[in-house]
This record gives structure tokens, C-alpha cells and sequence, in this order.
């Protein structure tokens, strides 16, 4: 068996898509099929074939960026010489160069779409692509979708449901036995930000609704520590100059580490503002380390991966005052806190397992030959 895989980056570059990708690719080729990734050059990167992790992987020349998405003219060639071989073409969505180059040059092979997420920012982009979307999903013999919420929500799959599969996002997580547990730096980091602390990790963009995470700290004796960067940067420093809030919560460069800064947290925010936050597999991280969950209630599966009041507390989206209120009740409540996080650990074991969710796509895919 021969699987297309087709997205827009592949890694090294770093992206949640990115990485889902290459786990897909990787296990496939592990059990024995053969693997091909087609995406586009990331406009820092390189373009040609390369092999990584097994996985061979064609990176088509990209000329430029337009609505966030790469422009590549070769990129259909090379789709083409690649679907001739294929046995079945797994396309993550949203990337309109995938589906476009599907419609013209798929060769009628089969072909499943891994939906990610619903566009939201371009949503005239959306609309004007909208006979390319009905298209795909019409003709596509599956449908793989993160949780129950966006497959239900999203007003592009209603009429799809039927071929709707339901394949949880997951994380590599090392075994508690194994991992090894720096007291020390933990110790650091708990005495550099302060305690109790908040931890946030993402991309600093408009959706992670971060600044009205800033605005509910003012309202709380908590520190906070927030991890990433992003075009808000500027935006959410001027915010804690705004607030006098410097002394109290930080914002810090991704690193490469993240479990030591997980280990020392006592609790962990996802103020996400909109459907744009698909899933928030952060959350898995957290919950991984036994960390408690305050998450928004979003038509996404945000909330349904960490659950409210039984792995964290799930508040509504842009509302400052209610997440302040929530983590100022697991501040004040120790023993709650601690038994969402045991809870946060034990759903994660038992309902974001890798092998599980990897297994049921290709168990799908091999059904659809």
C-alpha cells in the first residue's frame, strides 16, 4: 500500500498540523506501507527530497505567501506524478492548494480529508472557496475529524456527517518511571516567576486570547508565566505595563524543554477567543503532568479534552472576570486543584492514546481500498 500525504509544511518545521503529519507518515511506514509527504517549501526552508524518519519527503518550490497559505506552481506536477503511484491520498485540510491540486490532477484516486480546523479569520476566502470545500468533502471516502464537537459545529461537514470519523489529536508523553524530574530547575522557576503560578504555552496570535488572560490576573494574587512567541508580542507587554503587571506575570521565547516548566506550574490556562483553536493540544501536554485545566467553551473540542469540573474548569471565551474567578477558586482550593489534576492525568492516559487513534486510521483508510 502507497499513501499521499499532502499538507503544507512538514517538519522540521515547527506546527501542531506539522507534527500530526509526520506521526500519521511514520507510523504508516512502520506497518509496513510505503509513505510520501508532499508539501510546500516553508519560505525559510529549502525545497527538494529528502528522507526523514523513513518518510520520504518532496518539498515543492514556493514562490510566495498569500491569506497564510503558500503559493507553489510546481507543487501540481509534482502532485500529479505523485498520485499516478498512490493508493489511497490523505489531505489535511484547511490547505486550498491540496484540494485544488486533487481536482486537477488526482487521477479519480481514493482519497480521505484529515480536518483540522474550520477557517475563521478569511472567512471570505472561505466562502469564495467554498464549491472547492463542497467538492472534496462530497467525494472524499472519509472524513477524520479531531472530537465530537467540531464534527457536530462545524457548518462545513453538516451534511457529511456520515463519513465523519472521530480521531482524538494525541502527544508522546515519556512514561512517569522514565522521566526524569530536574527538582532543581523546577525549583528555579517556581522562585524566578513566583507562586502560585499559571502556566500558558502557544503562539502569541490574535485567537489565544491572551490578553484577556493579562486582564483577569489583575484580579487574582496568582503569577503567571506565559511561553511563546508571535505578532502579539508587543501587544501583550504593553498590556502588563498598562496593568503594572511586570512584577507578576512573564512572557517568555519558546524553549526546549517544556517539563520542568509544566512540573513547576500548579495550574494551566487555554484562553482561547474563537473557533480558530481547534482542539488545543497544549491541553494533553499539561494534563500529561498532572497540571489542572481552565480551558473556554468553544464549538471546538477544546473543552472536550479537558473536561469542567473534573479535570479543570471550562469558562466562556473573552470573559475576563470568569477566568479570573476560576483561577482564583483553584488557588483558594488546594484539594480541588489536586484532584483535577489526578483526573487530568488519568483522561489523558486513557483517552488520548497514540497507537489508538493512529490504529483507526488506517484501519479506516484500508477499508476505503
Amino acid at each position: 500500500m502507497y499513501i499521499l500525504h499532502i499538507n503544507k509544511y512538514y517538519p522540521p518545521w515547527i506546527g501542531g498540523i506539522e507534527t500530526i503529519v509526520a506521526d500519521i507518515a511514520k507510523y504508516l511506514q512502520s506497518q509496513e506501507t510505503d509513505n510520501t509527504s508532499l508539501v510546500c517549501q516553508h519560505p525559510k526552508g529549502t525545497w527538494g527530497k529528502e528522507q526523514i524518519g523513513g518518510v520520504s519527503v518532496v518539498r515543492a518550490k514556493t514562490t510566495g505567501i498569500l491569506f497564510g497559505m503558500p503559493i507553489s506552481f510546481v507543487f501540481f506536477s509534482e502532485f500529479s506524478k505523485q498520485a499516478k503511484k498512490a493508493d489511497h491520498i490523505l489531505i489535511h485540510h484547511p490547505f486550498p492548494l491540496g484540494l485544488l491540486a486533487y481536482l486537477l490532477c488526482g487521477h479519480n484516486k481514493p482519497f480521505s480529508i484529515f480536518y483540522h480546523a474550520d477557517i475563521v479569520r478569511q472567512r471570505f476566502v472561505a466562502r469564495l472557496l467554498s464549491p472547492l470545500w463542497n467538492y472534496s468533502f462530497k467525494h472524499a471516502k472519509n472524513i477524520f475529524v479531531t472530537s465530537e464537537r467540531l464534527k457536530g459545529n462545524s457548518p462545513w461537514l453538516k451534511k457529511y456527517q456520515n463519513k465523519c470519523v472521530t480521531v482524538p489529536l494525541w502527544i508522546q508523553a515519556s512514561p512517569p518511571e522514565t522521566k526524569d524530574r530536574d527538582m532543581q530547575q523546577i525549583e528555579s522557576i517556581r522562585q524566578t516567576y513566583g507562586t502560585p503560578l499559571v502556566l500558558s504555552v502557544g503562539r502569541l496570535v490574535y485567537y489565544k486570547g491572551y490578553e484577556y488572560l493579562i486582564e483577569a490576573l489583575q484580579h487574582t494574587k496568582a503569577h503567571a508565566l506565559i511561553i511563546g512567541t508571535g505578532s502579539n508580542r508587543k501587544k501583550l507587554q504593553n498590556l502588563l505595563n498598562k496593568y503594572q503587571l511586570e512584577k507578576q506575570v512573564h512572557i517568555i521565547d519558546p524553549v526546549n524543554n517544556l517539563d520542568p516548566y509544566y512540573d513547576a506550574a500548579d495550574m494551566f490556562v487555554l484562553p482561547s477567543i474563537n473557533e480558530a483553536e481547534a482542539f488545543g493540544i497544549v491541553q494533553l501536554e499539561a494534563m500529561s503532568h498532572g497540571l489542572p485545566v481552565i480551558n473556554t467553551n468553544l464549538k471546538t473540542g477544546v473543552s472536550e479534552v479537558s473536561l469542567d469540573k473534573i479535570t479543570g474548569l471550562t469558562v466562556e471565551p473573552k470573559n475576563a472576570k470568569e477566568l479570573a474567578r476560576a483561577i482564583q477558586y483553584l488557588m483558594d482550593h488546594p484539594d480541588i486543584r489536586k484532584q483535577y489534576g489526578q483526573e487530568a492525568h488519568k483522561r489523558f492516559l486513557n483517552h488520548f492514546s497514540k497507537d489508538r487513534s493512529l490504529g483507526i486510521i488506517k484501519q479506516t483508510i484500508c477499508k476505503s481500498l
